[in-house]
């Protein structure tokens, strides 16, 4: 709450002073900001965004285009209500993005066309020369489709042109950043198709210091050492910073194709296939320990540290770090045919693997592939005057099989020695649900929605070597199920203005790798939990769209979720660990077990201007505030009344899009709160490995059109080199370079 008196007043009178004199200049210029862009994810069929029954904001390939973007997540960074995480630039394996307290891609759903993505982060890494628009749909959206649609809705709508097209791209910036993309179009009006393909590379930075405590051991150390620097640990700890793990590479390739054709009269097919597959690593870890005799580089040994009486024990792999992978596959057949004038029908296949693998210096290779296979069936009628009914019906295969290896030689995953751990499952889940659109009034709708699933884990299995033998378990079959309604009121007292609001609820149920997978990483054991119940919101909002003239909409919107059973990773006592490590013979220095929390909520508002006094240039700003709270949880008492982790308190965003004759210009400022990681926010130092800190930045991107056919364009991110940590360290200011050219 102190934060926000700060920030608060400072947004509001920027934003006033920056649009205040659009807003006297409104009434009096020609042109418009519409709300009637026709959108399809906050029902499954065409709303105008002014009529769709939640927040809906969209995000053109104009747009997408004029940030430079790197990714996905990273075009949509600046809309009101999202808290985009990508810590390390492009080496970020795992961005995730968080809506009105729901922290990521279990929680909100990620989509491509209307098909559900592969679980995980592999949406980032979509090919942007593909992606026609994105749309954002705030709230929850159980009803239509099901777990994981409990914050909202992320829908990735890919192109499909009818006139030939080939495009080429090619990026450089800092830190070795290369960026290749290629995308070739063409059709006409009974079949078009569409290749993308992007390939990108970073040699990174150091993204992981090597920290140590004081060692209160016995033994002598056998030199003295100068070259650490004292520092802090999240928690506020003094620690020793001694090196660091090397630079962070990455790199990942993507290719999608999209065929559609139009097989009969009033009907429409579509082919989608994806690959993609993202490699890291670390090299060049160092130690900046030197002998102070002789000024040797130290890397193992028991150490006094210069002009103190401490010591530090340092081994070699302190300086090593992990490596690893992920290929994904999905392919997807959608097929849609107009009923007579009285609706439509819509059937979809769905099929995805993913197969994550990591490496870690202690020796062991871990694999955890995933399969899935989706059926849907949907029907729109228009039978009833002013009356909309959408019917549909979903089936979903699911398992995962995973298992951990000791190596011989920790560089080479084909030198398996053991099998230390196996963990296999299975999901089916079944749904059903229906939508009615009743149009009461010809400015006021109202949407009628509720959704059955059930769903069956079974097949549960967990192998584990532990003292010289197999620990074997197998777990019983579990059905569950979930209904989730939803109401919504959509009212149009005049043509610029819009009110809704809306009640509903949504769940997510616990995966496979919640209930059955446990793993370790440097020390620290996450543990399974095969006791979890699916996770519940209530959720509730009211919102208003007010377009003031022709050149400025007012959008705002406030929000409250009722959490009930949360999933999330509670901190086990010191206790609780050594009678761990006691009864299962193990050395663990820290353990985390999923949990249900039992009660928590968020509250919050969202407000959002954007203008446009002229043509070719367009401000805007927008405030998202969301308190987040633990309200009952037995299992870790120190939780209540904290803010859950991983959610900031405030953000905002201040920008200007420019369009003039040959070039264009984005400038953006961002502001993140404050984010805890642990359940009892007790990480609140900042400044050091493993905090999330505030921040602003600023980042500005300038382009510019050779002819119609080659474009050149400049990025800077982080324009003011602003130091901060996301868990790890920002990558500072980063410049890029872009050209492009296009064939026609």
């Amino acid at each position: 709450m102190r934060m926000k008196g700060k920030l608060i007043p400072p947004f509001i009178a920027l934003s006033i002073t920056l649009l205040w004199p659009l807003m006297a200049q409104a009434e009096e210029r020609g042109g418009t900001l519409k709300l009637e862009e026709v959108v399809v994810t906050a029902t499954k069929t065409g709303e105008a965004v002014r009529e769709a029954p939640a927040t809906v904001e969209v995000v053109t390939s104009d747009e997408i285009a004029v940030t430079n973007s790197k990714s996905v997540d990273e075009a949509i960074r600046w809309i009101p209500g999202l808290y985009l995480k990508r810590s390390k630039g492009l080496s970020e394996t795992m961005p995730t993005v968080s809506m009105r307290g729901f922290y990521g891609p279990e929680r909100n759903l990620i989509l491509i066309d209307s098909i559900p993505a592969p679980r995980g982060w592999s949406w980032s890494r979509l090919p942007l020369g593909v992606v026609e628009r994105i749309e954002v749909a705030k709230g929850p959206f159980s009803a239509l489709y099901g777990e994981r649609a409990m914050g909202g809705v992320v829908n990735l709508i890919t192109r499909s042109p009818e006139k030939p097209l080939v495009r080429l791209t090619a990026s450089a910036g800092e830190n070795g950043l290369r960026i290749y993309e290629l995308s070739a179009a063409g059709g006409g009006d009974k079949i078009n198709c569409i290749l993308s393909a992007v390939k990108r590379k970073t040699d990174g930075y150091a993204t992981i210091p090597v920290t140590l405590k004081e060692y209160k051991g016995k033994g002598e150390p056998k030199a003295e050492v100068i070259g650490f620097s004292e520092t802090k640990d999240r928690k506020g700890n003094t620690v020793y910073l001694i090196g660091d793990k090397g630079r962070n590479w990455y790199e990942d390739e993507s290719y999608i194709l999209k065929l559609s054709c139009k097989p009969f009269a009033d009907s429409h097919l579509t082919f989608i296939t994806w690959h993609c597959e993202e490699n890291y690593g670390y090299k060049g870890g160092r130690s900046y320990l030197q002998d102070a005799s002789d000024f040797l580089l130290l890397k193992s040994g028991l150490f006094k540290l210069h002009g103190t009486n401490k010591r530090i024990k340092v081994s070699e792999t302190k300086f090593l770090s992990s490596y690893g992978g992920e290929p994904v596959d999905m392919v997807g057949l959608s097929f849609k045919r107009k009923l007579d004038g009285v609706g439509e029908l819509n059937s979809i296949i769905e099929w995805d693997r993913v197969k994550h693998w990591w490496v870690s210096p202690s020796g062991t290779y871990s694999l955890s592939p995933k399969r899935s296979v989706r059926g849907e069936l949907r029907a729109t009628l228009n039978i009833i005057p002013k009356s909309k009914l959408t019917l549909g019906a979903e089936l979903r295969w699911s398992e995962v099989s995973a298992e951990r290896w000791d190596l011989e030689n920790w560089l080479d995953t084909t030198s398996k020695r053991r099998l230390i751990h196996e963990v296999r499952g299975k999901v089916r889940t079944a749904g059903a649900y229906l939508q009615e659109e009743l149009k009461l009034r010809e400015n006021l709708n109202l949407y009628l929605g509720a959704r059955l699933d059930v769903w069956e884990n079974r097949d549960g299995y967990n192998r584990e070597w532990r003292s010289k033998r197999y620990a074997e378990e197998s777990f019983d079959r579990r059905r569950n199920f979930s209904f989730n309604p939803k109401l919504a009121l959509v009212f149009r007292p005049d043509g610029r203005t819009t009110l809704r609001t809306s009640l509903g609820s949504a769940f997510r149920g616990p995966e496979v790798e919640d209930l059955y997978r446990s793993w370790y990483y440097w020390g620290r054991l996450y543990l399974c939990n095969p006791e979890l119940g699916p996770e519940k919101t209530y959720s509730g909002e009211i919102g208003l769209d007010r377009r003031i003239g022709d050149r400025l909409l007012l959008r705002t919107a406030a929000f409250y979720n009722r959490m009930r059973d949360l999933i999330y990773s509670r901190s086990l006592s010191d206790v609780e660990v050594e009678e761990f490590n006691k009864r299962h013979k193990t050395s663990y220095k820290a353990i985390k077990r999923k949990e249900n929390i039992a009660e928590a909520e968020s509250r919050g508002f969202e407000v959002g201007i954007v203008a446009r006094p002229a043509e070719w240039i367009s401000p805007f700003a927008n405030l998202t505030y969301t308190e987040t709270k633990v309200l009952d949880n037995p299992a870790n008492p120190d939780s209540i009344g904290k803010r859950l982790p991983r959610i900031p308190l405030i953000t905002y965003n201040l920008g200007l899009n420019i369009r003039y004759g040959h070039l264009a210009g984005w400038v953006l400022g961002r502001y993140v709160d404050k984010v805890y990681n642990e359940d009892d926010n007790s990480d609140t130092q900042n400044g050091v490995y493993g905090s999330y800190d505030p921040f602003f930045v600023l980042d500005l991107s300038l382009s510019y059109d050779v002819d119609p056919y080659t474009g050149i364009s400049v990025s800077v991110e982080n324009l003011l080199d602003r130091e901060y940590y996301q868990y790890y360290k920002s990558p500072g200011r980063t410049f890029m370079v872009r050209l492009s050219r296009v064939i026609r």
